[in-house]
């Protein structure tokens, strides 16, 4: 009775055409259930969904932080959406299923028009006669031992779909970072060529000059012109992986043109411990929350299958009414109970049990396979955030050590005790550290991230977080 009173709202919505509205609604709550933190009830759950999908986007004047690129790829998001319609279709199969043992009430009714032979003497003729005939028939199933497995495997089927656009989400968001970092480091390194190409480029017009006045030599000017061209090829280069990254990062939140980024994620300390990240990820994780709900699932089939081995009882009351020429009428009822025990099959039932006992078996072995695929991706992403985190200082003493070496090398130039070869070593060397550093601080922030996704935490991260107000 508690599962009927569960889904009547959605039998309801069903039967007055809402469907499209139930299935908005069930993408919003299952989008933000946990968002930002502890799991929140269904109104607060569809309050926060409705935040972060309907309401209008921020001014992106001022750039785009990172929440923000989430917001608005949430609210584009058709891929969750259509995920977000399998739970209105498990509500209905529930119903289905509970349609089966609810009584089934039938009204029946037939008009037949005949004729009678009357024999007069040495003739006869024909009579026509009317005849109408209409009842109710009620059908209630009494014992039918598939319902509450059957039940119990659309819970855990919708259970898994729940945990899997949750997971989805997690996937979009992640992706939006990474091509949110990508962008970033593009603009970065555009930045850093573009100050060599210019330099390089001022450089071979001084050498030019002073190869014409016989002071500079010829390999000097050959070697500026070669930097130059190699700074514009570079140049290219990243314009053009930086219009991809643009355009993967337009297509995940469907703002075009996109406007100017800013980072506004800030990652203080280093994660925690790898072991208690490991707990951490095995608790939950949305993936394996998911294969253990397929054993819960498969467990119940096989209860299902079980059920073919019980009888199923049906009880019948049939009512009729006739009435003939319009005044004559009888009354007849009938009631009875049906029994139906399935005694032997051809061993059918044994093979289907076989079957789904099996499939137990297989869902086990998957969600160990799936801890161990989770137990490596959380230790290589804390590897990674240590690496970074521990490169970062060597990264940026590189580059100040590499900007106050070319500062010293121009003056040395200008004094005459440095040469143009110098110079350009020292000034691609600059680059270098300074694109180096760059993309270590931004890998770190995004390896952070990577962190939280390995460990199923992604929801606790800032940018999330801040999507969906505090509970």
């Amino acid at each position: 009775m508690s599962r009927l009173l569960r889904f009547t709202p959605c039998l309801l919505a069903l039967l007055v055409g809402c469907g499209s509205e139930e299935a908005q609604e069930a993408f919003h709550r299952e989008l933000a259930r946990d968002l930002g933190g502890a799991e929140r009830d269904d109104d607060e759950a569809l309050e926060a969904g409705r935040r972060v999908t309907d309401v209008a986007p921020t001014d992106s004047s001022a750039g785009l932080t990172l929440s923000d690129c989430f917001q608005r790829a949430l609210q584009n998001a058709d891929t969750l959406r259509a995920q977000s319609e399998t739970l209105l279709q498990s509500d209905a199969q529930s119903m289905e299923a509970i349609a089966a043992v609810l009584p089934k009430v039938v009204f029946y009714g037939t008009h037949n028009r005949d004729s009678d032979k009357i024999s007069f003497g040495g003739g006869s003729a024909f009579q026509p006669r009317e005849r109408t005939s209409y009842g109710v028939r009620i059908e209630q199933t009494i014992l039918d031992g598939k319902l509450v497995p059957r039940l119990d495997l659309i819970e855990e089927t919708q259970q898994i779909q729940a945990l899997q656009l949750r997971d989805a989400r997690d996937q979009l968001l992640f992706a939006v970072a990474t091509q949110f970092y990508e962008v970033l480091g593009y603009e970065a390194d555009l930045r850093a060529i573009e100050a060599t190409r210019a330099s390089a480029t001022e450089t071979l017009r001084v050498l030019q000059a002073r190869n014409e006045l016989g002071v500079a030599r010829e390999d000097e000017v050959l070697l500026a012109q070669a930097s130059a061209a190699e700074a514009e090829a570079r140049e290219i280069q990243t314009e053009a992986d930086l219009a991809q990254a643009r355009a993967r990062l337009e297509s995940l939140i469907q703002v075009r043109p996109l406007p100017a980024l800013r980072d506004t994620f800030r990652v203080a300390s280093g994660p925690q411990e790898i072991p208690r990240l490991v707990d951490l990820a095995l608790a939950q994780r949305y993936d394996l929350e998911a294969a253990r709900h397929a054993i819960a699932a498969a467990e119940a089939s096989t209860d299902e299958a079980w059920s073919a081995y019980l009888p199923q009882v049906d009880l019948t009351f049939d009512t009729i009414l006739e009435s003939e020429e319009g005044f004559r009428s009888q009354l007849d009822w009938t009631l009875g109970i049906t029994l139906d025990w399935t005694l032997f099959d051809g061993f059918g039932r044994e093979a289907r049990l076989a079957r789904a006992r099996s499939v137990v078996r297989q869902r086990e072995w998957e969600l160990r396979a799936l801890e161990k695929q989770a137990r490596l991706e959380v230790t290589e992403a804390a590897l990674a955030f240590r690496s970074l985190d521990r490169a970062l200082f060597a990264f940026r003493a590189r580059s100040e050590a590499a900007a106050s070496a070319y500062d010293a090398t121009e003056v040395r130039l200008r004094a005459g005790s440095a040469t143009h070869l110098e110079v350009l070593v020292s000034r691609n060397t600059r680059e270098e550290a300074a694109r180096n550093l760059t993309r270590t601080t931004l890998g770190r922030k995004l390896a952070a991230l990577r962190i939280r996704r390995a460990a199923g935490d992604l929801k606790r991260a800032a940018p999330v977080a801040d999507l969906a107000p505090p509970q």
